[in-house]
């Protein structure tokens, strides 16, 4: 996902997936749940945040993906 603003993005649940804001915030918000889920991907901001009691699991960037033949 990317975004193109300069406001503050609030991941305020459960994320997977790649999260592009250059000019921006994001802030990874606790997620309170049971069993925890973390925020999984790739983030890329002008600054990230990440609230207490968190866990990142990075998973790199790939590209597009590509067109398969069947």
């Amino acid at each position: 996902m990317g975004v193109l603003g300069a406001n503050t993005i609030p991941v305020e649940g459960p994320f997977t997936g790649t999260l592009m804001a250059l000019n921006a915030q994001i802030t990874l918000a606790t997620t309170h749940l049971t069993p925890p889920v973390n925020h999984t991907g790739a983030f890329y901001a002008k600054n990230i945040q990440v609230d207490p009691d968190n866990t990142i699991v990075h998973f790199p960037f790939s590209g597009p993906p590509t067109p398969t033949s069947t």
